[in-house]
């Protein structure tokens, strides 16, 4: 490589290199481009564990997550027995919340729990600044996937409940996904939200399925 490049002419030489800046500078712009990036407020980020309020009268608390092949629900109300549900080209994930009505002197009307409550989500509703996500089994940083939004799987153990004032309830979400999409490796966000589009109140909130570091 050395011999050959001492057999170039001057002008051969400068074309070389100049050819090998240009190289290098396009090399490095299309890093800058595409390596995901995080700028937004980390303050208003909630992880495992950590208590988010929702819509003032409630609290919700991601305690667990993880990967699941199968799942058992109750489809259909006034079912007695639990159907089992097994993933094919697509496996599920279960989130874990604990909801907490908390006492207030003029609650507002009890809510009646729905899938449309909580949607499993990619990163990017969620801007994360200056924080290391890891995964809860192995450390590994997570990834940046995106996916389409999915709603909790129909499951009538919490399905049409209220959780009344001055109580809290404990309840395991499902959500289908694709193969590709894991807690393990997946920047995966929980919303939830019990009000969508009623006037007046505040709105939902995001949870990062990880542990802040």
């Amino acid at each position: 490589m050395i011999e050959w490049f001492k057999d170039l002419s001057l002008r051969g030489k400068i074309i070389f290199i100049v050819s090998a800046v240009v190289l290098i500078v396009a090399l490095i712009t299309v890093a800058i481009i595409f390596i995901p990036k995080y700028d937004g407020p980390e303050e208003n980020c909630i992880f495992l564990n950590e208590k988010a309020n929702l819509h003032k009268e409630y609290y919700i608390t991601v305690v667990d997550f993880e990967d699941c092949e199968k799942i058992s629900v109750l489809a259909n109300k006034g079912d007695l027995e639990e159907t089992e549900l097994i993933g094919t080209d697509k496996h599920f994930i279960s989130v874990t919340v604990v909801v907490e009505h908390i006492n207030v002197a003029n609650p507002q009307e009890n809510h009646f729990l729905d899938v449309d409550d909580f949607k499993l989500k990619d990163h990017t509703g969620v801007q994360i600044k200056n924080i290391n996500l890891f995964s809860k089994e192995n450390g590994l940083a997570l990834e940046n996937k995106d996916f389409a939004t999915v709603k909790a799987q129909t499951d009538y153990k919490w399905v049409d409940t209220a959780i009344g004032t001055g109580t809290q309830q404990t309840i395991t979400l499902y959500f289908e996904v694709p193969e590709e999409i894991s807690t393990l490796d997946t920047t995966i966000v929980l919303e939830a939200d019990f009000f969508s589009g009623i006037l007046n109140n505040d709105g939902g909130t995001d949870i990062v399925l990880a542990k802040r570091k």
